[in-house]
């Protein structure tokens, strides 16, 4: 699907000669969704043998799984008021979406060393945990979590957070069980835009690339996908919806994707769109 095609999301048509959704849906079943905090078994369930699954799901999380956006903008003016900067709203979305060591170089210095730079990412983080107050998950992310492991679709996280932030957001929403591997920006060489996170991921699910489908909010984190040869569904909210022409598909809230398995197993293999045509 080209990313023209993206602009008519809302009509989820179906291709030519391929089931329809609902079809699709009662083939499969309808499956149990477990209630946030429900205990289930973990990744070394038999239900992910090596090779079983038909697709996985990597998660950005700030901005597409938990709304976050205004902790994190808070954070940022605390911390850079604190060393004699100031940071505007359009300065921080220009940045949201990318790791603590480019933000960094940006908002504070390009020189900073690795030690003040794992220093000041560590304080700015504890503010952030300090100011986040009750976080909400983004519209339909809920759902969608807990439909893909009703289904036993691995669910990683792929993120350009800290390492401690992923379990600290996770525990807020209650479905930290629910997560098979999680990957933070420290983890890997290089941040989004560059796919290492994303890849990484999808390693640590056991998943090929191109069986993986990426959910994302930010421009970077997209074109990290397409360079993992990861297809994309790009939430809208965040950023503008015309900046986030290059997934694959894009909705306004993640219910729109509560496709059974076989519809997002060919969806990340470019077999098939909600659109209408691959």
């Amino acid at each position: 699907m080209t990313s023209d095609s993206a602009n008519a999301t809302g009509a989820l048509g179906e291709a030519p000669g391929s089931a329809s959704l609902e079809q699709r849906a009662s083939d499969s079943g309808t499956p149990h969704i477990p209630a946030a905090g429900t205990e289930i078994a973990s990744s070394q369930d038999s239900r992910y043998a090596a090779g079983s699954s038909l697709v996985g799901v990597i998660w950005d999380l700030d901005g597409t799984l938990a709304d976050t956006e205004q902790p994190h903008f808070r954070a940022w003016q605390a911390l850079c008021a604190k060393y004699g900067r100031s940071v505007s709203w359009e300065q921080f979305k220009q940045t949201f979406g990318l790791g603590n060591p480019d933000v960094l170089r940006v908002l504070i210095s390009a020189d900073l060393s690795d030690e003040d730079m794992q220093r000041l990412s560590d304080e700015k983080e504890a503010m952030f945990r300090e100011m986040s107050g009750k976080l909400e998950p983004m519209p339909g992310a809920l759902d969608l979590v807990r439909h893909l492991r009703a289904l036993a679709i691995p669910q990683a996280i792929g993120s350009s957070a800290p390492r401690d932030n992923i379990p600290y957001v996770l525990r807020a929403l209650g479905i930290s069980e629910l997560f098979d591997a999680t990957v933070s920006r420290w983890d890997v060489e290089n941040g989004k835009p560059a796919p290492d996170i994303f890849l990484t991921a999808a390693t640590r699910i056991g998943m090929p690339p191109g069986k993986c489908i990426v959910l994302e909010d930010a421009p970077a984190g997209i074109a990290a996908a397409r360079a993992a040869g990861m297809r994309c569904i790009a939430l809208a909210g965040t950023w503008p919806e015309d900046m986030l022409g290059n997934a694959d598909f894009r909705v306004h809230t993640l219910s729109e994707v509560l496709w059974d398995r076989q519809s997002l197993a060919d969806f990340a293999a470019g077999t098939w769109s909600p659109l209408g045509s691959a």
